[in-house]
């Protein structure tokens, strides 16, 4: 799966997303390992034809255990969930 610096349909999400997360102490290469699968989970977004407003957690965890795993499935899946939970409250960059 291509995870260039090509934009992706959770691009908008990802700088308030990792904001959020670095008020919570989390350490900047977790953030950067969370960027790097939410890349790869947009990706997939955009294969299925799915809007990320169209996600609940549960369906996040699901498309998130298709992606080859990185850290673990049970991380990748977390990752998918966490964010989906998570960006609801979120302000999208434009």
């Amino acid at each position: 799966m291509d995870t260039t610096d090509n934009p992706t349909c959770l691009d908008r999400y990802l700088g308030s997303f990792e904001r959020s997360l670095s008020s919570r102490n989390y350490k900047p290469d977790t953030l950067k390992n969370y960027r790097h699968l939410l890349r790869r989970f947009a990706k997939l977004l955009e294969a299925e034809r799915i809007e990320p407003s169209a996600l609940t957690p549960d369906r996040a965890a699901e498309l998130g255990r298709r992606l080859p795993a990185i850290g673990g499935v049970h991380t990748t899946v977390q990752v998918c969930r966490y964010w989906r939970r998570e960006c609801q409250s979120i302000p999208i960059e434009r």
